[in-house]
C-alpha cells in the first residue's frame, strides 16, 4: 500500500469543499493535497485546477497540519485505505439510516409523518500517478417510506474527474458528470404543490487549462449543461407541467489571481454564459449574460483562512419586453480553527440560480450558513448548523425565506464502521402565503467503508 500523502490545509473557493453544505450534518469536507510532484487529489466530478508546481510550494506550508493545525473534520478518526488493484485504488462504500419526518410533503396543512429509510452505495476509483490523476465514482440513493410508498424514489450519480500536468506549471483537466436526482423538501424553484419529489437528470461536461508558477495563475475553462425535468402531478390530481423549466447551459468562464503577499491573493473572475429555456407559451427564458467578480483570498495564519469576493451579474433576455435581470453578486468563506477541537465554518453567497421556477424569468438566492464542528472524544464529533437562505423572483413580487438547522453527533468505531445521530429543523415561507411550513426530522444511521 502506498504512503497516504500528507491532509492539505483548508482551502477555499477553487478548492473549497462545500459537500457539507448539501448533504447537511452528515457531509464531511475531506479531501487533501498531495506533497512533492505527486498530482492533485480530485473532488470527483469537479475541474482539477491544481499544477505541480502549486502542490510542491504548498507542501511545506501544508507540514503545519502535523503540529495540530488541522480541521476536525481531518483528522483521522477512521481512515479507509481502499482496496488496491495495480495504479487504481477502490473505495467502496455502503450506507443506511433511518429517518423520522414529520412532515413529507412539507406542506402546511397535510402534515404527514412518516418512517423513512434510504440506503446509499457507493464506489469510488483513483489512480494517482506524478503526472496525472483519475478519480471516479458511482453513487446512490435509494429512498423507501414505511407508510406512503408512492414517495419512494432513487437517486444515481456517476462523475469523473482527470488532470494532466504537461508541465511544471501548466494543468489541462477534464470533468464529467450525470445524474439523475429528485427535488425534496424546501428546493428552492421545487413546486410545493407535487404530489412527489420532482425527479430531473441533471448532465454537465466541463474542460479547462491551469498557470499556477509563482506569483500569478490563471485557469481557462468552458462547461456546458443540462436540466431535463419529468411532468408529474399535484396532490390534487392535477397535471404539474415541468418541461417549461427543462434548461441547457453554455458557459465560458477566465479566473486567475495573484499572490502579492505570503498567505494573500487577489483574485478575479469573469464568466459569460449563453441559456436555453423556451419556457411556456407566455414566458420565453432564452438568454444571453455573465459575470465578473473580484476579492480578496487571506490565509492569515494556518488557523484562520477567509475569501470574499463581490461583482455585478447580468442575464439578458430574448424575449422582448422581459426585463434583464442585473443585480450584485458576492460570495464569502471563512475557516477558524479555533482550537485543536473547535472548528468553526461560515459561508455567505449572493447568486443568480440555475434553472429558475415555473413563473419566474430568473431566481436570485441569498444564503448565509454557519457550521460548527467539535471533536467530543477522540472518536466522537458533535456537529452544529445553521442557515438562512432568501429567494427573490425576476418579474414577480414573491419573495421566499427558509431557515434551517440542526445538529449532529458522528461516531467512528473504526477505520471501516461510521455511526451518524442527526436532527434537524426547517421552517420555509413565502411572501404569497400568510402560513409558515415547519418540518422535522430525526435520523440515525451508519456507514460501512473500505
Amino acid at each position: 500500500m502506498a504512503p497516504r500523502p500528507p491532509r492539505g490545509r483548508p482551502r477555499l473557493a477553487g478548492g473549497v469543499c462545500l459537500t457539507w453544505l448539501a448533504s447537511g450534518l452528515t457531509g464531511a469536507c475531506t479531501g487533501g493535497l498531495g506533497g512533492g510532484a505527486r498530482a492533485a487529489d480530485l473532488k470527483t466530478g469537479e475541474l482539477p485546477t491544481d499544477t505541480v508546481a502549486k502542490l510542491e510550494r504548498m507542501h511545506e506550508y501544508d507540514q503545519t497540519a502535523r503540529f495540530g493545525a488541522a480541521r476536525v473534520s481531518d483528522r483521522s478518526y477512521s481512515n479507509p485505505e481502499g482496496v488496491r488493484l495495480g495504479n487504481f485504488v477502490f473505495f467502496p462504500t455502503l450506507g443506511t439510516l433511518v429517518r423520522l419526518d414529520d412532515n413529507i410533503y412539507t406542506s402546511a396543512t397535510d402534515r404527514k409523518k412518516d418512517l423513512v429509510t434510504e440506503i446509499t452505495p457507493g464506489l469510488r476509483i483513483r489512480q494517482d500517478l506524478p503526472r496525472h490523476a483519475l478519480d471516479m465514482s458511482l453513487s446512490g440513493r435509494i429512498v423507501s417510506y414505511a407508510e406512503n410508498d408512492d414517495q419512494n424514489f432513487a437517486d444515481y450519480k456517476a462523475a469523473a474527474s482527470g488532470s494532466l500536468h504537461f508541465d511544471h506549471a501548466h494543468t489541462l483537466s477534464a470533468s464529467v458528470l450525470s445524474s439523475m436526482q429528485h427535488e425534496e423538501g424546501f428546493d428552492p424553484g421545487r413546486p410545493l404543490t407535487a404530489a412527489k419529489p420532482v425527479e430531473y437528470l441533471y448532465n454537465r461536461a466541463s474542460a479547462g487549462i491551469t498557470r499556477d508558477a509563482g506569483k500569478l495563475f490563471g485557469t481557462v475553462s468552458a462547461t456546458v449543461a443540462s436540466w431535463d425535468y419529468k411532468n408529474g402531478v399535484t396532490r390534487d390530481g392535477a397535471f404539474l407541467d415541468q418541461d417549461q423549466r427543462d434548461t441547457e447551459l453554455l458557459k465560458g468562464q477566465i479566473s486567475g489571481g495573484y499572490r502579492f503577499s505570503p498567505g494573500y491573493e487577489l483574485r478575479a473572475r469573469a464568466a459569460a454564459n449563453r441559456i436555453w429555456n423556451t419556457g411556456n407559451e407566455v414566458l420565453d427564458r432564452d438568454a444571453a449574460g455573465g459575470e465578473v467578480m473580484v476579492g480578496l483570498r487571506a490565509d492569515i495564519n494556518p488557523l484562520l483562512q477567509w475569501e470574499m469576493l463581490g461583482g455585478w451579474g447580468v442575464r439578458d433576455y430574448d424575449q422582448i419586453g422581459l426585463p434583464t435581470l442585473s443585480t450584485y453578486l458576492f460570495e464569502g468563506q471563512l475557516t477558524w480553527l479555533v482550537t485543536q477541537r473547535l472548528t468553526l465554518y461560515g459561508i455567505v453567497g449572493r447568486s443568480m440560480a440555475e434553472p429558475a421556477d415555473n413563473n419566474a424569468a430568473g431566481r436570485v438566492d441569498t444564503r448565509l450558513t454557519g457550521r460548527a464542528e467539535l471533536e467530543l472524544w477522540h472518536n466522537v464529533v458533535g456537529k452544529v448548523y445553521a442557515e438562512a437562505r432568501e429567494s427573490t423572483y425576476s418579474g414577480l413580487s414573491q419573495v421566499d425565506h427558509a431557515i434551517s438547522g440542526g445538529v449532529g453527533i458522528e461516531y467512528h468505531l473504526s477505520d471501516n464502521w461510521l455511526f451518524t445521530f442527526t436532527y434537524d429543523h426547517q421552517r420555509w415561507q413565502s411572501s404569497l402565503s400568510d402560513g409558515e411550513i415547519t418540518r422535522n426530522r430525526v435520523s440515525v444511521g451508519a456507514k460501512l467503508r473500505f
